[in-house]
């Protein structure tokens, strides 16, 4: 006997056919009936009354029911409970943060955050999108913050917006448009973009190539290894690059000429996102910091 011969067991209870059950339950019609056989057998007594009409539960049957359920119930809870316990004691929250993004989009919600929950210890990381959501499906991160391009797709994640931005295009401080303020989309066109490498960071780097088509235009596109060496080309005028509208982003690298972009489809939603299956009581705590902009 398991926990799965149990829920074919409350499926069919519930269901009183043997079809229903099995769809409830994603198996065959035979695998529930081979299951329920095997119970009774071994239990000792039949659960179920059946003819060629329906199925129905003996009085044995009904009773056995209601003491499942309430096992499965009790548990359920002990699990959860020695979970919680089991964070509680090592009252840890591990953030993992993207290295197209940089630690500044998370700042201002772990400042709030670790001012409220002092005792609580934030572990770090920086990483690639994919090696993030890796992580936080392996339960090695607890949240991760990530373009919402990142996210498309996934199954099982759940996410927040943090900021949405507009985006600029950096030139470096002898480009052409260098000592303007705002650009057309258009005018894009013929120029070099320095993107992150498509295996490091591929939704991203697809959302890229996909908006400045929209835009009118195949990019001509280079390829890098990290955002570091993207700002480094950037700035040496190789190419230019595609950059949140931030404050932060300007005053850290002014050498670097931000342009606003017209008429383009280019925007970028950062998204912390976790598992659903997380029982981390320090990340509820996190989202509702991060729900709080106050």
């Amino acid at each position: 006997m398991n926990r799965q011969t149990l829920e074919y067991f409350i499926a069919l209870s519930e269901t009183l056919n043997f079809t229903e059950a099995g769809k409830r339950q994603f198996v065959s019609q035979t695998t529930i009936s081979r299951a329920i056989k095997q119970l009774e057998k071994e239990i000792g007594f039949a659960l179920f009354e059946s003819c060629t009409t329906k199925v129905q539960l003996t009085p044995a049957g009904s009773d056995y029911l209601t003491s499942v359920k309430s096992i499965l119930k009790l548990y359920d809870k002990a699990v959860e409970d020695g979970v919680r316990l089991s964070y509680k004691e090592n009252n840890v929250l591990k953030v993992g943060f993207s290295n197209d993004l940089g630690f500044e989009y998370v700042t201002g919600v772990l400042k709030r955050y670790q001012q409220k929950n002092q005792s609580v210890e934030i572990v770090l990381q920086q990483s690639t999108p994919a090696q993030l959501l890796t992580q936080i499906n392996d339960g090695t991160l607890d949240i991760i913050s990530v373009f919402k391009a990142e996210l498309q797709d996934e199954k099982g994640i759940n996410s927040l917006n943090v900021c949405q931005y507009n985006v600029k295009v950096g030139v470096g401080p002898f480009h052409r448009f260098a000592g303007r303020e705002s650009i057309e989309a258009t005018e894009l066109r013929n120029e070099k973009i320095i993107v992150p490498k498509r295996e490091s960071f591929q939704k991203h780097y697809d959302y890229i190539l996909d908006c400045c088509r929209q835009d009118g235009f195949d990019p001509i596109v280079i390829e890098v290894d990290s955002f570091e060496t993207q700002l480094l080309l950037t700035e040496l005028g190789r190419g230019i690059s595609f950059y949140p509208d931030s404050d932060g982003l300007t005053k850290k690298y002014q050498t670097i000429t931000f342009l606003k972009i017209n008429q383009t489809h280019h925007q970028y939603n950062i998204e912390f996102a976790w598992n659903q299956a997380n029982k981390n009581p320090c990340l509820n705590a996190f989202l509702n910091t991060a729900r709080d902009k106050n």
